[in-house]
């Protein structure tokens, strides 16, 4: 399974949450730019066998850069990155 793999179910899922009023449209764009930075910054293509630390930490300096002011948006994207990997987990 490809991170882009994952990240699109756990997309999908999030939209039909949306479209029933579980979540909020606001709620979903987060998690809708959250997915993109994701595949952005770890490889769409990436399985998910090869994603660790390094990934990780990869990640983290981008969201820090972006975020250097905001350190709340920073810690909210972190947990939104998160959640595709705890759904698979909890899914497989």
């Amino acid at each position: 399974m490809t991170l882009s793999g994952v990240v699109n179910q756990w997309l999908a899922r999030q939209e039909d949450r949306r479209n029933a009023g579980e979540i909020a449209a606001g709620t979903f764009a987060d998690y809708l730019g959250a997915g993109k930075l994701l595949v952005d910054v770890m490889g769409r293509q990436t399985p998910l066998s090869e994603l660790g630390p390094t990934a990780s930490a990869k990640l983290q300096r981008r969201i820090d850069r972006l975020y250097t002011n905001v350190p709340t948006t920073a810690v909210k994207t972190v947990t939104i990155c998160r959640m595709p990997f705890r759904w698979a987990y909890e899914m497989e």
